[in-house]
């Protein structure tokens, strides 16, 4: 039987990331959105999708692929239920026949199906009246007013009336001028009925809306919420949690009064700002019996602050400032359990024991870490100092093509700064460096040193990777002074670890400085030496 369902049960479209596949999480080829007229077909059926397929059914080499570091199942229980059926009880003669059908091709491993996706999903857009602190929309919103056009989906009759859920997410949904038409013309169509209609939004706004709202029989509406009362406003910049309360608190007490086929729940991302106020978190939906659950921190270009400052399971270290951390996890759970809230409890329980590991290997590996720092049998590999030698060894990647045969970053002799063209993906990259990681594999420490900078100039984001594995984890010790900023990157390598890749990407919409010296030193590990020239790209 296949594993992972998603290529047999979902369409997920995104017009802003231009993608159409059988979810977002899905790390491969995907097709392009093309916002004209093109039957379902051409997407359900495409080659990309039916790879998916095949990887899921075993028919394809279990080699890594686009699924093998899939974020959901890596940030859920064993027991999630990636989409639950058993919520849809009043299905129509044609959506069961359609049901009936996928479940036989889906235990089959059928490739190419005849059946058509029982949850059609689309982000509309970015558009959003919030900019919240961790989204990695915002950054990407100025230059990025792509839309789903409605039309382009509605045509796609038949299927919609055999799907048991239509998804309708951005942005801001209700920011978005075509997700508004898509909305009113799918629940005034009675073709619809009893094709479940979900929104995902950020709750300021669906008030306006509820005229509308009031017409569908079968309603979804899902809240991001992440803390409450001031921590919420925290995290989600130009929003009031005074307001939030009301709309959601009014939307639940009309569904149990007149609506009772409609349902609501909230979804928080766990960060450092929310962790003291978990418990209140809880008590305020046991109080109103609301449905919530907890994921983990989405990581993109653009959210450097958010990760650095609010990714407990990236940055355990964060919690030093919160030495009884685990007991607010604890009472919020204790009080979930009580009150039956159990997708709550069971989702803040995987993240609460996947954050004690976290915890423990920091624990475990912070004082050999610091104890490294300062030891003398470090092997420096890579030595950066001043702008000109930077140059030398990185080149400029520019992420999309742009005017003129100027690069988008400004260099003097006192440092190479990122403009504010340069943002979010422009980027300066080393070539993969030939190394060996002797067992049972070694410690690296990376370096980096800025000069005092201009007031509203950050430092850039510098990342190291390994070849096929990904960027490095570590733990991060920075010192500012009135000479500058000192940093300091140790972790751990596993063995067998061939090459390592530096990279350096600019924060935020201002300017960001690159690091005026970079040194990479390796413990426990030789590496090749290579020629300056042989780092950079082709």
């Amino acid at each position: 039987m296949p594993k992972c369902p998603a290529a047999w049960y979902e369409l997920n479209i995104s017009a802003p990331d231009n993608m159409v596949s059988a979810c977002c999480y899905y790390a491969g080829e995907k097709d392009p959105w093309i916002n004209h007229p093109i039957d379902i077909e051409g997407y359900w059926n495409s080659a990309n999708i039916q790879t998916i397929r095949k990887i899921n059914s075993g028919k394809k080499s279990a080699d890594p692929n686009g699924c093998t570091t899939c974020f959901f199942f890596q940030n859920r229980s064993e027991d999630t239920i990636y989409f639950d059926t058993s919520v849809f009880p009043d299905l129509s003669e044609h959506q069961t026949a359609n049901w009936k059908l996928l479940q036989q091709e889906y235990e089959s491993g059928a490739v190419e199906l005849t059946a058509t996706p029982v949850r059609i999903y689309a982000n509309f857009g970015f558009s959003c009246n919030l900019a919240c602190r961790m989204c990695h929309q915002v950054p990407r919103r100025a230059d990025n007013k792509r839309q789903v056009h409605a039309d382009s989906i509605l045509r796609w009759n038949k299927a919609l009336r055999a799907a048991m859920d239509v998804t309708v997410i951005g942005g801001e949904p209700f920011a978005l001028p075509e997700a508004i038409s898509f909305i009113r013309q799918f629940i005034n169509n009675p073709e619809y009925d009893n094709v479940r209609l979900s929104i995902c939004t950020n709750g300021t706004l669906h008030h306006k809306h509820m005229e509308t709202l009031r017409k569908k029989k079968h309603l979804h509406l899902a809240v991001s919420l992440d803390s409450i009362g001031e921590g919420y406003e925290s995290i989600r910049v130009n929003s009031k949690w005074s307001l939030v309360e009301r709309n959601i608190l009014e939307f639940v007490e009309l569904a149990r009064k007149e609506y009772p086929q409609w349902s609501f729940q909230t979804n928080a991302l766990v960060l450092k700002t929310g962790v003291k106020r978990l418990p209140e978190y809880a008590r305020w939906h046991a109080k109103h019996g609301i449905v919530t659950s907890f994921y983990d921190f989405i990581n993109f270009r653009g959210t450097e602050d958010a990760f650095y400052s609010e990714n407990l399971l990236e940055n355990p270290q964060l919690l030093d400032d919160i030495p009884d951390w685990s007991n607010y996890f604890e009472e919020a759970l204790d009080i979930f359990q009580k009150s039956n809230l159990t997708v709550a409890a069971t989702s803040l329980d995987h993240y609460w024991k996947r954050l004690t590991n976290r915890v423990e290997e920091y624990q475990a590996t912070s004082n050999a870490g610091r104890n490294l720092r300062h030891r003398n049998h470090w092997k420096t590999q890579l030595e950066i100092r001043g702008p000109k030698d930077f140059l030398n060894t990185f080149q400029y990647i520019l992420a999309a093509q742009r005017t003129g045969e100027t690069p988008d970053y400004a260099s003097d002799e006192t440092f190479v700064r990122f403009t504010k063209v340069s943002y979010p993906r422009d980027h300066f990259l080393t070539s993969y460096m030939p190394m060996a990681v002797y067992e049972p594999g070694g410690y690296f420490r990376l370096r980096l040193s800025w000069p005092k900078l201009p007031p509203g100039v950050r430092r850039a984001h510098v990342v190291l990777r390994a070849e096929r594995r990904g960027e490095l984890q570590g733990t991060w010790y920075v010192q500012e002074g009135d000479d500058g900023i000192k940093a300091e990157f140790v972790g751990r390598m596993e063995a067998g670890i061939a090459k390592l890749q530096l990279a350096a990407y600019p924060v935020g919409e201002r300017e960001s400085v690159l690091p005026t010296e970079v040194l990479l030193d390796l413990d426990g590990a030789t590496m090749n030496a290579v020629a300056a020239t042989d780092r950079l790209l082709p």
